[in-house]
């Protein structure tokens, strides 16, 4: 599995047992981890950062792990631990729609297994998905991924814009690369990823790319990129 570009927030209030899951995602090619030992500084990361996996112990110190996604607006995959089965707890986790409940028991083979499929799982999801969904003030919109014209990134937000519209989430632009279709999306900048099918010109003396309805530049890391993509287009 390839966990170079995924964020992973550990919510952990045992020093040790953190340090622990944190060298473990280490050991298997992780490269963005973040440990929380609080649900106050846990809420801190969830509002500053996106985070693609949670790993969180259900019973911290000052309150409950699952009560940071009760409300359904986390849209990344959740793993739970614990030392012992609370059936009323139980149902509480169930209802945030984890993706994975481990013992800490036998956290080691739970855990990479547990990952492994969050991986997998985001990957593939926007590929075998048409449509992403967006929030808009109090409206939801589904949005087919081929009409996504680009998406610019801004700290730990994307905006995609769709004529001439523009709606955000919480992701970040590596992890974007990983789950959309490569054959339609190529990034083109340190902050823009475009639909390549919907490109009107590449000029390659300036290095812009026309795209309907706007112009974005081509960074200088990227130009190899694009060139091939046009060649094999």
């Amino acid at each position: 599995m390839d966990l170079s570009t995924s964020s992973i927030l550990i919510i952990e209030d045992d020093f040790s047992f953190a340090l622990f899951l944190e060298s473990k995602l280490a050991e298997w090619g992780a490269q963005h981890i973040k440990v929380a030992g609080t649900l106050a500084r846990a809420a801190e990361v969830l509002e500053q950062e996106a985070v693609d996996i949670a790993i969180v112990d259900i019973h911290l110190d000052d309150g409950m792990g699952w009560q940071l996604f009760q409300d359904g607006n986390f849209s990344g995959y959740i793993i739970y631990l614990t030392k012992f089965f609370d059936q009323d707890h139980f149902k509480s986790v169930a209802s945030t729609l984890p993706g994975a409940f481990i013992s800490k028991n036998d956290v080691e083979v739970g855990l990479y297994s547990a990952v492994e499929i969050a991986v997998a799982q985001q990957s593939a999801e926007q590929e075998n998905n048409e449509d992403w969904i967006f929030k808009s003030r109090n409206a939801i919109i589904k949005i087919p991924i081929r009409e996504i014209d680009y998406i610019q990134s801004d700290g730990n937000y994307c905006y995609f814009y769709h004529k001439s519209k523009k709606y955000v989430k919480k992701v970040s632009l590596a992890m974007l690369m990983s789950q959309l279709p490569a054959k339609k999306f190529i990034r083109i900048h340190k902050s823009y990823i475009i639909n390549f099918s919907l490109v009107n010109e590449v000029d390659l003396k300036n290095f812009r790319v026309k795209l309907p309805e706007s112009e974005l530049p081509i960074g200088r890391n990227f130009r190899t990129v694009v060139k091939q993509a046009i060649y094999n287009s």
